[in-house]
């Protein structure tokens, strides 16, 4: 399911549509992007960015969009 998107989000934060994007999680299935700087400043404080599905022990839900190649 990986491809040149992949790599070329790493070099320059961007998906195929040019959004920036500042999180990524990948299954065997599915691929979620984080497009929201809220994960930033999450990650700054130290608080939990939580995958797909999961909720924070502060009730933070990220804003996780699938992404369609």
């Amino acid at each position: 399911m990986e491809s040149n998107w992949h790599s070329d989000w790493l070099r320059t934060g961007r998906l195929p549509d040019g959004r920036e994007c500042f999180e990524v999680y990948t299954d065997a299935d599915k691929i979620h992007v984080c497009c929201d700087p809220i994960v930033l400043e999450r990650t700054r404080k130290g608080l939990s960015v939580p995958w797909p599905g999961e909720v924070a022990e502060d009730g933070f839900v990220t804003p996780w969009e699938e992404l369609k190649l």
